[in-house]
């Protein structure tokens, strides 16, 4: 039996505020090759996740808000804005994202908890799942990106 309580929260929550990347996760699948990923991902406003897509048709990811809030972006490979999906533990809960959908996310609110579900197993992306025109990891331009999106609206562009 596997239980995630309130301290466990706590914990990754902690672990995400000292992160360098401003997220933490914990799995629950008991390996990286299991047939289902399952894991709890502890966010802050600051995290960047790089807009990506998984490029095979059996990966598909879910989302379930458990505490907190996010913006879930959809974009096309050019990077306009398709969607924009407000989810939060008092609105929208979950989400499906299917395969092949370029999306990302944004962290609203401190302390912010997913759930997330995919079909395993565990395959990093590789270059071309990840947007070329949106900065990697780390890059300079990051911070300028993200704070460009949390205005951006439907039909607009998603580099500023």
């Amino acid at each position: 039996m596997k239980i995630f309580a309130a301290a466990d929260a706590d914990t990754l929550c902690q672990s995400a505020r000292t992160s360098p990347r401003q997220r933490a996760h914990h799995n629950l699948h008991p390996t990286l090759d299991a047939p289902v990923q399952r894991l709890c991902i502890a966010l802050q406003p600051e995290t960047y996740v790089r807009p990506h897509r998984h490029s095979e048709s059996n990966k598909w990811e879910q989302l379930v808000v458990l505490e907190g809030a996010v913006c879930v972006l959809i974009c096309n490979p050019e990077g306009q804005l398709l969607e924009r999906i407000e989810m939060s533990a008092s609105g929208t809960r979950m989400l499906e994202i299917p395969a092949f959908t370029w999306h990302t996310l944004i962290c609203q609110v401190s302390d912010t908890l997913v759930f997330e579900v995919k079909e395993g197993p565990y395959a990093p992306a590789s270059d071309e799942d990840f947007a070329q025109w949106a900065p990697p990891e780390g890059a300079v331009e990051v911070a300028r990106f993200r704070e460009w999106w949390r205005g951006l609206q439907v039909g607009g562009c998603m580099v500023p």
